[in-house]
C-alpha cells in the first residue's frame, strides 16, 4: 500500500473506503476546542474541511456522520 504523503496530516483513517487525514494542532490538550484541518481523499479530488473539536478522534466521528452530505456536495460540483 502506497503511503499518502500530505505533510501536516498526521492522523489517518479509512471511512467508507475513503482516506480521511487530520492535522492535529501541535499544542492540542483536549481542554479547549481546537481547529483541525481535514482532507478527504476522494477519487474526483481532495475535499478540504476544517472542524472544531477537543480531540482528533472526535473529528473522525464528525466526518463519519457528515460523509453522506459531503458526498452529495462533491457530486453536485
Amino acid at each position: 500500500m502506497a503511503k499518502i504523503r500530505d505533510g501536516l496530516y498526521d492522523k489517518r483513517r479509512t471511512i467508507n473506503g475513503l482516506r480521511v487525514l487530520v492535522a492535529a494542532p501541535p499544542n492540542a490538550t483536549g481542554i479547549i476546542p481546537e481547529n483541525y484541518s481535514v482532507r478527504v481523499k476522494h477519487p474526483a479530488g481532495d475535499i478540504d474541511l476544517e472542524m472544531v473539536a477537543c480531540y482528533y478522534w472526535q473529528v473522525f466521528d464528525g466526518v463519519r456522520k457528515m460523509l453522506p452530505t459531503i458526498m452529495q456536495m462533491k457530486n453536485k460540483v
